[in-house]
């Protein structure tokens, strides 16, 4: 019996029907774990994610890892942003640059989810992160 089928059940008859039962599943729901990728590498819950945020925080990564998955445990847009725009234009620009700067969200990300064009949260990082 080889590894996959072992990781079913002991036995070979067993685990091949608990293996036929998974695909089954699998290709009954229509979602696809590949859309619940963070950063194209991480899977998991908000708990697990907020975990590894912890654990990597402050470590080095090589520059050879793409930007998107060096901020794997970066937060969402709507984290960064909660409660954008009640609480006056300093502070929005102040989650702008740091959302750009520190969690390495590209200018036309943050000017999509906030609402503003691109070339405006251009100028408001350039004003504030001097």
């Amino acid at each position: 019996m080889g590894w996959v089928l072992g990781q079913f059940a002991p036995q070979k008859a067993i685990a091949r029907h608990r293996y036929i039962e998974f695909v089954h599943e699998g290709c009954l729901n229509p979602s696809s774990p590949w859309e619940q990728l963070r950063a194209q590498v991480v899977y998991g819950s908000e708990a697990f994610l907020d975990g590894l945020g912890s654990h990597l925080k402050g470590q080095s990564l090589a520059e050879e890892v793409p930007k998107v998955q060096r901020h794997a445990a970066r937060p969402q847009l709507t984290e960064l942003f909660t409660g954008a725009g009640r609480e006056g234009k300093a502070q929005r620009d102040a989650d702008i640059v740091k959302a750009h700067l520190e969690f390495g969200y590209t200018q036309k990300q943050i000017a999509r989810h906030i609402g503003l064009h691109y070339s405006t949260v251009s100028k408001i990082v350039s004003a504030n992160s001097e």
